[in-house]
């Protein structure tokens, strides 16, 4: 979401990813945004792509997603069928948006990660440290694995918008390290890292050249399955699926709640579960699960973690810091399924893929965005 001055008024824009393209509407008046630009900066048209995230910092966009590729550009995912990350940095200080373009440099704010070495990351979920273009600007990417052996997480430094250069790194491998990574946000010193299966893990990265595990945390049932962190000083809430993640039949979606005030030695404090008649139905399968967003709003007195179809889970932790107390849901008349939810000025906004991408396969997804705005007033909970 971005919000600027333009001609002497403000004008709020809102950015999204949608399949492969960047949509950036215009939403001076949210029920009825105005489409300004629609474009595909993945940089492949001839792969499947994804724009994962979109990240505004001063006068640039950070895009993020994954294509279907191999080692090199030529690639196909019929000869190199892994899934691998790209970043791209744009300037948007241009007040028109079909002027905004990669800055000016070596490598036009492109990074691009192919099995050179031996490492795909998916670049889907990132935190961002600073502000694009200024010294110490930390880009933090939890990069997911492919082709069940590859990935881990990595730190791309964006002081200058136009090179932006790998630092420090922590790889996955196979039957060598646990370090899976899916999920991530971080607090100035330390990442936090949703492994699925495997918990969460705690990196310093006060030299970012040089990151270090510092702990890991496993939760209480084997098959309990972390993806997506928010932190808030010394407490850090997780979405989690207890006893597995493949669908919500055998799944059970909810938040946990860490204790982080000793970053060496983080301790497991409660799991909040939805209750069953709130779930999303068994067709929903993995793509939510666990959910893949957590945001604070209410001051940081409430969480909402997204349920595919079904909805938004409220959780207060205002009360109890300790505990999240289930609310209920926020539903919406036509929810969309594969949904990403936004917090902006107390009003939640909601992206999603339409109502056919997980009808067989992602070829089906319908080519569109679906947009909402919700007032956080109009959530008929007990949210002060």
């Amino acid at each position: 979401m971005i919000t600027r001055p333009i001609n002497g008024s403000q004008q709020d824009l809102l950015c999204v990813g949608g399949g492969r393209e960047l949509h950036v509407y215009d939403i001076e008046d949210p029920s009825n945004p105005v489409q300004l630009l629609k474009k595909d900066y993945s940089g492949d048209s001839n792969q499947v792509n994804d724009l994962f995230e979109v990240i505004h910092s001063g006068d640039y966009l950070i895009l993020t997603g994954s294509y279907q590729g191999g080692d090199t550009p030529e690639s196909t995912p019929e000869t190199s069928p892994f899934q691998v990350g790209w970043v791209q940095v744009l300037d948007i200080s241009d007040e028109d948006p079909n002027q905004w373009a990669p800055p000016q440099g070596e490598n036009q704010g492109r990074w691009t990660s192919y099995l050179k070495d031996e490492h795909s990351y998916t670049c889907s979920d990132v935190a961002l440290d600073g502000e694009v273009g200024k010294e110490g600007c930390l880009l933090h990417v939890s990069g997911n694995f492919r082709a069940t052996t590859l990935g881990g997480n990595f730190i791309l430094d964006l002081s200058d918008p136009a090179n932006p250069r790998k630092r420090g790194e922590i790889h996955y491998q196979k039957g060598e390290s646990n370090y899976h990574g899916h999920g991530v946000c971080a607090d100035g010193r330390y990442e936090y890292h949703g492994n699925y299966y495997r918990g969460i893990y705690l990196v310093d990265y006060q030299n970012p050249d040089k990151l270090k595990v510092v702990s890991e945390l496993k939760y209480p049932l084997p098959k309990d399955t972390v993806r997506q962190l928010a932190v808030n000083g010394n407490f850090l809430y997780t979405t989690v699926t207890v006893a597995g993640r493949q669908n919500y039949e055998t799944g059970n979606p909810g938040v946990a709640v860490i204790d982080v005030s000793d970053r060496t030695s983080p301790k497991f404090l409660s799991q909040t579960i939805v209750p069953r008649g709130d779930m999303p139905a068994s067709e929903d399968v993995s793509h939510d699960s666990p959910p893949h967003k957590i945001d604070f709003f209410n001051g940081r007195k409430n969480l909402l973690i997204n349920l595919g179809s079904k909805g938004f889970a409220i959780f207060d932790i205002g009360k109890d810091p300790e505990k999240a107390i289930y609310l209920g849901l926020a539903e919406i008349d036509e929810m969309p399924q594969g949904t990403r939810p936004m917090v902006w000025n107390e009003s939640l906004w909601v992206i999603g893929d339409g109502p056919h991408f997980l009808n067989g396969s992602r070829d089906n997804r319908k080519p569109c965005v679906y947009l909402y705005r919700w007032e956080m007033r109009r959530i008929n909970l007990a949210v002060e």
